[in-house]
């Protein structure tokens, strides 16, 4: 792919090899093979790292470091300024936050973890840095986040996980006892991201985000089934059914927490998550038919505070004691032909 330059030499041609906004590659092509090249950006003192070979009477030259667009760069030759280029930068649309998890404005001081969604794929580099919290007076708090490496996203690098330090969460642990809790009862905190974090092809937030959390006690344990209210759908209807649960929940392990059978057979159908994560919602492909049907509950399914049907996250390791188990993963529901 050939682009315009700022100025040529007579014999001299650069051509570019591009992914987007980046330059992987740079041909060039009119110089003998004895010629030495080197690439130096605009008003740069030393030439840009990368290795040069010579074949089929081109020089190719690969950056270590891809080349950027928009930035004005010089082939010299032997010494000499000979031709200047520039990819032209592409328009990309810049990111957004879509979602944050917990949606609710209040959360137990042993909150475990957050999820933050945007519109496109984020860069990882120095990711924390762009994730503050402050407290009720605008002032910093340090160490609450846990940095992990690498980073907790998705597939696609558009949600990311990101852990309230667990060692401070977590009673009797050397943090939790040298620091105390990462966030105190009765008081408020504002967690912010940088509009300076940027999407995989370069583009800014552009805008200053924040949520802020009230908090509250500590969740010591998670409801059991039996306490959770469902909601039966009218039959022949596509109305989603809908499960309400007296606590806020983790959004990411309870959204897919649950299978809705038939006769045994798993129903096709999508859920989401509402009301600060206090109730779950599936709507089925297709319409309900009358009859009795099952709710398979993941066990693993966590509240605010990281406690499973399992077992509660701040528990005494001490202790040698059974797991807490409610008496089933199933609950189950009826539609009739009224």
């Amino acid at each position: 792919m050939t682009f315009l330059y700022l100025h040529c030499e007579a014999q001299i041609q650069v051509d570019l090899v591009a992914n987007k906004n980046q330059i992987r590659l740079v041909k060039v092509s009119g110089a003998t093979q004895t010629d030495t090249l080197a690439v130096y950006k605009l008003g740069g003192s030393r030439a840009i790292l990368g290795s040069w070979e010579y074949k089929q009477e081109i020089h190719f030259f690969r950056p270590v470091l891809s080349l950027s667009a928009g930035i004005d760069y010089i082939v010299y030759r032997n010494d000499r300024p000979t031709h200047s280029f520039k990819l032209p930068k592409e328009d990309v649309i810049a990111p957004t936050i879509t979602a944050f998890f917990p949606s609710a404005d209040t959360v137990p001081e042993n909150l475990l973890k957050c999820y933050v969604q945007f519109s496109k794929p984020m860069r990882e580099k120095d990711l924390y840095s762009y994730i503050t919290v402050s407290d009720g007076q605008g002032k910093e708090v340090r160490e609450v986040i846990l940095p992990l490496e690498p980073a907790l996203w998705n597939e696609d690098r558009t949600m990311l996980t990101f852990w309230i330090d667990p060692g401070r969460v977590k009673r009797g642990l050397k943090r939790n006892r040298r620091l105390g809790a990462p966030i105190t009862e009765g008081e408020s905190y504002t967690f912010a991201i940088s509009e300076n974090w940027q999407s995989a092809d370069g583009a800014p937030l552009g805008t200053p985000w924040q949520k802020t959390f009230y908090v509250a006690a500590r969740t010591e344990k998670l409801a059991e089934p039996q306490n959770w209210q469902v909601i039966p759908p009218k039959t022949g209807t596509t109305d989603p059914l809908t499960m309400i649960f007296p606590q806020n929940m983790d959004y990411l392990t309870t959204l897919s927490g649950f299978t809705i059978l038939k006769d045994g057979i798993a129903q096709k159908g999508t859920a989401e998550m509402g009301n600060g994560e206090k109730r779950w919602l599936f709507q089925p492909s297709k319409p309900w038919v009358t009859g009795t049907y099952t709710i398979e509950i993941t066990p693993s399914i966590e509240d605010l505070a990281g406690n499973s049907l399992l077992r509660p996250f701040d528990r005494d390791l001490q202790k040698q004691e059974a797991a807490s188990k409610p008496a089933s993963h199933q609950l189950s529901f009826t539609i009739t032909g009224e």
